[in-house]
């Protein structure tokens, strides 16, 4: 061997030795960010009659004596004239309206959510649910599922309604009754 590949050996071999003893500067981790997530202000309201909302915003209600506290934010409304696929139908009645929703169980107490109790009425009266003309056959990608809420449980998606008319107002009903109401 060469006097100067024994130079490069053992200077390697002190810097391995360095190394593995573990002299190395500690690592020092920043500290965690707190994750803040941005939750929509609203106050709770009582649910019935005087449960109002617009679409585009978040609306927070309960019912004591029917165990029920729901926080449903939407989206404005989307009006689409045509099939979701290739393979779909195209409305039926004119127009496909989607709302956008957020459903948050905020009682202890179980919520079914039925995407049918979501009943939109066309500004001359008509009655509709997501089930109504060729709303399930649209191929959306994705709609609101009906589903069991536990306690502080979401879900999300659309509300996909086959309607001659874009404006009226869409009522959320539980156990048969008005909930609160959305103007569109």
């Amino acid at each position: 061997m060469t006097p100067r590949l024994v130079a490069v050996l053992g200077t390697t071999a002190v810097l391995l030795v360095a190394c593995a003893s573990g002299s190395a500067a500690p690592v020092v981790k920043a500290p965690p960010t707190p994750r803040v997530s941005p939750t929509p202000t609203s106050t709770l309201v009582a649910a019935g009659p005087s449960c109002h909302g617009a679409t585009g915003g978040t609306v927070s209600f309960a019912d004591a004596a029917h165990d029920l506290a729901l926080r449903v934010t939407t989206a404005r409304p989307r009006v689409v004239d045509h099939a979701f696929a290739s393979y779909a139908h195209g409305p039926a009645n004119g127009h496909f309206l989607l709302l956008d929703v957020v459903v948050k169980n905020l009682s202890e107490a179980g919520f079914r959510l039925d995407p049918a109790h979501f009943i939109f009425t066309t500004s001359s009266g008509r009655r509709l649910t997501v089930d109504s003309g060729n709303a399930p056959y649209s191929g959306a990608g994705r709609v609101l599922d009906q589903t069991f809420l536990v306690a502080q449980a979401s879900e999300h998606g659309p509300l996909i309604y086959d309607t001659p008319q874009t404006h009226g107002r869409i009522v959320l009903t539980s156990s048969g009754r008005a909930v609160c109401t959305w103007t569109v």
